[in-house]
């Protein structure tokens, strides 16, 4: 049987990234066996030497030639979209041994040639001691889209309804608008607390985000207030069919 040198070039680049993801920073990683667009799992572990419970998956080339862009297969990415973990991309420079990572952002617009995704790596994000706590943070970056997609959502609806708001230029029926999207930004608000109060890591999203929540919360005030002036308006009666409203946001 013959080891073809891209089998070694390959074999080479995997073992390198789970030596020095062992080695420098103390963090299991087990290669698979079985490749279905995952080559190995990293589990991420804490200053006392115990697993967090999280994990980032790997997908890993090597080079031989000094590159920082490769072209993925659509169809891979968007299978690494699908996970609920993070999965990330290592390009190894098998020459020089060193190593750069990407993570896969659904939010990304990734350039498209004949079904093929072009990856860009950033040079500040290589495998080195120095990167630990940079790289220990990308077991939450989902969490983090998932709350800024939110966030800026819910911005947008606000935006939207705030011109009505200032030019006077609505009404009753307009109002519900304002209700339905105050009470789907609130609903997505709980969705937020409860990814913290999980990912303890993620609570200064507040402080990240303070100027759009200042934002949201001012237009959530407003509605709350307006909705007793409804009352004094048009009777309890209509009220209560503002305060009954049901949704599915599930």
């Amino acid at each position: 049987m013959k080891y073809h040198s891209t089998n070694i070039i390959g074999d080479a680049g995997e073992h390198l990234v789970a030596s020095r993801v062992i080695n420098y920073f103390g963090f299991p990683c087990r290669l698979n066996n079985i490749d279905i667009g995952i080559d190995a799992e990293i589990e991420i572990i804490d200053d006392s030497n115990h697993s967090t419970g999280q994990f980032i998956k790997c997908q890993i080339k090597t080079t031989t030639v000094e590159k920082y862009s490769i072209y993925i297969d659509k169809i891979h990415v968007e299978y690494w979209n699908k996970l609920k973990i993070p999965v990330i991309i290592f390009l190894v420079h098998i020459k020089t041994e060193k190593i750069y990572w990407h993570i896969i952002d659904k939010l990304e617009k990734y350039g498209e040639k004949n079904k093929q995704f072009k990856i860009e790596f950033d040079k500040s994000n290589s495998l080195k001691k120095s990167n630990k706590n940079k790289f220990i943070q990308i077991s939450n970056y989902q969490f983090e889209k998932k709350i800024e997609d939110i966030i800026f959502q819910s911005l947008e609806k606000v935006k939207e309804d705030n011109q009505m708001i200032k030019s006077d230029n609505y009404d009753l029926t307009t109002f519900e608008q304002f209700v339905y999207h105050s009470n789907k930004i609130n609903y997505d608000l709980n969705r937020i607390e409860k990814i913290t109060r999980k990912e303890n890591s993620l609570n200064d999203f507040k402080i990240k985000f303070a100027t759009e929540l200042k934002e949201i919360n001012e237009y959530l005030e407003w509605v709350e207030e307006n909705k007793e002036h409804i009352l004094l308006d048009n009777g309890s009666d209509y009220y209560d069919y503002l305060e009954a409203e049901n949704y599915d946001w599930e």
